[in-house]
């Protein structure tokens, strides 16, 4: 069986790994929770200078090897097998597996290994999400402004015509509309709602 080449970190942001045969050959098709770290090792998100490959060699667990230089693969424990496991990356603070700093996310879904999303992406995902929301908002104002204007232009012409003793601020009063008020709470509430999504 071929060594998947090691990957530099930003070069795997677009990459996922799949291997039917082994699958196959090991666990009958459907992934088991016992096997996922070393299904995961075959893939090109695994480093082989990591502690679980030093625990291998000597045949430990990786929460007995001590080093604090070096980084793991560990397996969460909020996965709902055989379907979805998530393996952390993590840099070992102070030599115990119990204090670590997270370095990267990999998630095997029905077999696929994906690596988790950067921090950045989500980031500028959800703030694509709040600019579409904004944007379509701002066009529904404006929209209701130009309806507002012609509609509002229409009736000055005909209380221009029939009252021209009106003072001008009694007729901005008169420009309020309550369909062009409910259009725009609609446009305000649609805007929340795809912000909170």
């Amino acid at each position: 069986m071929a060594v998947a080449p090691v990957l530099k970190p930003d070069s795997t942001e677009n990459v996922c790994f799949r291997s039917d045969e082994w699958l196959r050959a090991f666990t009958g098709g459907l992934l088991l929770r016992e096997a996922v770290l070393d299904y995961f090792s075959l893939s090109p998100f695994y480093d082989r200078s990591c502690i679980n490959e030093i625990a291998k060699a000597k045949n430990l667990d990786p929460s007995q090897i001590s080093a604090p230089d070096r980084f793991e693969y560990v397996l969460q424990a909020n996965d709902v097998p055989p379907h979805l496991f998530v393996v952390h990356k993590q840099q070992r603070t102070g030599g115990k597996s119990e204090s670590a700093k997270l370095l990267a996310s990999y998630y095997v879904l029905d077999g696929t290994i994906y690596p988790g999303p950067l921090l950045h992406a989500v980031v500028g995902s959800s703030m694509l999400r709040c600019m579409h929301g904004v944007r379509m908002a701002f066009e529904a104002l404006a929209s209701a402004h130009k309806e507002s204007s012609s509609s509002a232009q229409d009736s000055s012409d005909m209380q221009g015509k029939e009252d021209c003793g009106a003072k001008p601020d009694s007729r901005r009063k008169k420009r309020n509309n309550p369909e062009i008020e409910e259009f725009m709470d609609r446009a305000i509430w649609y805007a929340l709602k795809v912000t909170d999504e």
